[in-house]
């Protein structure tokens, strides 16, 4: 997560998607084979380097709080792309506990992973959504929403318990 005084960037949970990474593991793959089948130097070095930005991309989002806009980017390269939008107004800013469960079934086995995070977001009107950011110890996602909060002038709600309470009201 890259942040300074004005700017906030956070990549998104997934990073680079499974079949991006095949396709690039791919590329390697028939690389080597050129390379070693006495190939083209620029075929070469064009198929690495389509490689490596596959394994450079990216999602996430960026926040100018000086400006008051934001964006859902895609990073190649570390180049991001992505269309602004203003801020739209506030109502809160939520953390909240995300349990995300997934099957996994291969041949005739079949495995269940179950994992807890903890998730900031910025709520506004008919409770959609901007997320902030994911995180494994709730005390960084309190850090993340307070300092939002502060900069929006808005509430802070912890929704990770039972009884859900405001942290800044």
């Amino acid at each position: 997560m890259k942040q300074s005084a004005n700017v906030f960037r956070n990549k998104s949970e997934e990073g680079c998607t499974m079949p991006i990474m095949a396709a690039g593991i791919i590329l390697l793959i028939i690389t080597a084979m050129i390379y070693y089948g006495e190939g083209s130097r620029l075929v070469i070095f064009v198929l690495v380097s389509i490689a490596v930005a596959l394994f450079t991309i990216h999602e996430g989002i960026e926040i100018n709080l000086v400006t008051q806009r934001y964006r859902q980017y895609t990073s190649v390269f570390f180049v991001y792309i992505g269309k602004w939008k203003p801020i739209p107004s506030i109502d809160y800013i939520t953390i909240y506990k995300e349990r995300v469960h997934q099957q996994v079934y291969v041949s005739s086995i079949a495995t269940d992973t179950t994992s807890d995070s903890i998730k900031v977001a910025m709520v506004y009107g008919q409770n959609q959504q901007i997320a902030l950011g994911k995180f494994e110890l709730k005390q960084e996602a309190i850090t993340l929403g307070t300092r939002f909060a502060e900069e929006l002038n808005t509430k802070l709600l912890d929704y990770t318990s039972v009884k859900p309470h405001w942290i800044i009201e």
